[in-house]
């Protein structure tokens, strides 16, 4: 009996020792891929030749490669706030209906906060929440190469899952449903207006590592 008590206190120590603490810091790096969602209200975008009368969609390219900067800090064992930069690279593909090459990448800075719950595990699971900014740049073959780009609203959610190897290193990853605003427009070189809306969303799965201070 004593044994199996002492196993046991063991097993307990090691959990605590990982648990996340008020004042608790992380830094981390993580790398990821995309899948574009279906529909033009989803990860296809409008693209409207308003001289022309041309209507088509485009794809975001399948799959994406990106990478995630990001820090928390952490306001008590199941509540961590955050900031993060992030990168993703959507490769050409065809639009729908028109042969165009259409090439995509987004920049996004993001607020974050994550809700542990169960924080008293070394591995936990969590629920990441993002709101911030994304400049969305893509770049279409019409006669010649046109690029258009803007800057709107993004918020992301999902779920997560971490795992402490020692006191201070984790490994996580993360599945997470990515809102990307989009609405831009220009005069192509042939002084065809074009029109480029509504939304470049995407889901994304990534795994990283990151340290705890």
């Amino acid at each position: 009996m004593k044994k199996y008590l002492l196993l046991f206190s063991l097993i307990l120590l090691h959990t605590l020792s990982f648990a996340y603490q008020s004042g608790d810091k992380t830094l981390g790096i993580s790398l990821n891929t995309a899948i574009p969602c279906l529909g033009s209200d989803w990860g296809e975008f409008n693209v409207v030749n308003v001289t022309t009368g041309v209507e088509h969609d485009a794809k975001l390219g399948d799959p994406s490669l990106g990478f995630n900067i990001h820090g928390f800090y952490f306001l008590s064992r199941r509540i961590a706030l955050g900031l993060s930069f992030g990168y993703d690279y959507f490769p050409t593909d065809r639009a729908s209906g028109l042969e165009l090459n259409v090439n995509t990448q987004s920049l996004h800075y993001m607020l974050l906060s994550r809700i542990y719950l169960n924080p008293q595990n070394s591995l936990q699971f969590y629920l990441p929440l993002g709101l911030g900014i994304a400049n969305t740049r893509t770049s279409i073959e019409m006669g010649k190469t046109e690029h258009f780009q803007n800057t709107n609203w993004a918020a992301s959610i999902g779920l997560g899952m971490e795992y402490m190897v020692s006191a201070h290193i984790g490994l996580n990853v993360e599945a997470r449903y990515n809102y990307n605003r989009f609405k831009t427009s220009k005069f192509t070189a042939q002084q065809e207006y074009v029109k480029l809306f509504p939304q470049a969303s995407y889901i994304s799965y990534s795994a990283g590592l990151f340290y705890k201070f």
